[in-house]
């Protein structure tokens, strides 16, 4: 496997992370994707990591989790508009606007 080969590269990682998120299996995809963002911490894969995180768990401790994620590593756009995203599906469009400015100013 990509992970026995390379076991410090991230891809076999998010490819099994992905696979188990497709079979419904977020528990077990949120841990392989844990590993895969700390082999990697890029903003796209903590991104990814965050759908799991909000697909399984309480979507407020998920954007507290990548809000905090951003600030000690990658303070980009793709994070701050994730975040905007999922406070306007819980209605609440002053943090999303929030979030969608400083996406905007982070370019």
């Amino acid at each position: 496997s990509e992970q026995a080969r390379r076991p410090a590269a991230p891809l076999g990682y998010i490819l099994e992370g992905d696979a188990l998120a497709a079979l419904g299996k977020l528990e077990e995809a949120e841990s392989v994707l844990e590993l895969a963002l700390q082999r990697q911490p890029v903003a796209p894969l903590a991104v990814r990591l965050f759908a799991v995180k909000t697909a399984r768990s309480d979507a407020l401790s998920a954007i507290a989790w990548l809000d905090d994620w951003s600030k000690r590593h990658a303070n980009v756009s793709s994070v701050h508009v994730a975040i905007a995203d999922q406070y306007l599906r819980l209605g609440r469009r002053a943090d999303a606007m929030r979030h969608y400015d400083v996406a905007l100013q982070a370019g």
